[in-house]
């Protein structure tokens, strides 16, 4: 984000004593002799298509199977983001094709570890706020910094893995009893 568009959300955030909508953003937004004003795509037509595509993959991620293994039955996310970010892999798909699947699944799994990751940093940055007055908050800030450590090793551990050779042989995907339904 460059300087102008900083200073254009700092004055507003001064301007609402704090409290910064996205309502607000727009409204200034639409000056455009404001530095957020190229920051939006005005033409109606492609917004709107930038927005129907967003909300396709709104509608893609919360598309949720129940898998039953044993006795417990979750619901887990139907689709998962490919690799490359193109797009969106079945589930069912990937369990019934694993051995084609298995690089989409790790860059799938690698995906969401580094957006757990970023998810981890922006609470830690809320809470070393929050420790300073708070004791508790210190403590937690602790237990939490042991899993970012954590999840940062498993991303270097599932890099390698995307590293690695295929293994020789058919394997079966883990939880093969699985029962898979809508």
């Amino acid at each position: 984000m460059n300087k102008a568009v900083q200073d254009a959300l700092k004055h507003l955030e001064n301007k609402s004593s704090g409290l910064l909508t996205k309502e607000q953003v727009v409204t200034a937004a639409r000056s455009p002799s404001n530095p957020l004003h190229k920051e939006f795509n005005w033409n109606v037509n492609e917004a709107a298509q930038e927005r129907w595509l967003i909300r396709a993959e709104e509608l893609i991620r919360d598309y949720k199977l129940v898998v039953q293994v044993h006795e417990t039955t979750r619901r887990i996310k139907g689709f998962m983001r490919t690799g490359n970010g193109t797009g969106f892999l079945s589930i069912k798909y990937a369990k019934a094709n694993h051995r084609k699947t298995a690089e989409t699944v790790i860059n799938s799994l690698l995906l969401d570890m580094n957006h757990a990751l970023g998810t981890l940093i922006n609470i830690r940055n809320k809470m070393e706020y929050l420790s300073s007055t708070n004791p508790y908050m210190a403590e937690a800030l602790e237990k939490l910094e042991e899993n970012v450590e954590n999840i940062t090793d498993i991303i270097s551990l599932i890099e390698r893995a995307l590293k690695a050779p295929a293994p020789a042989g058919k394997k079966k995907a883990p939880n093969d009893r699985a029962v898979v339904t809508t």
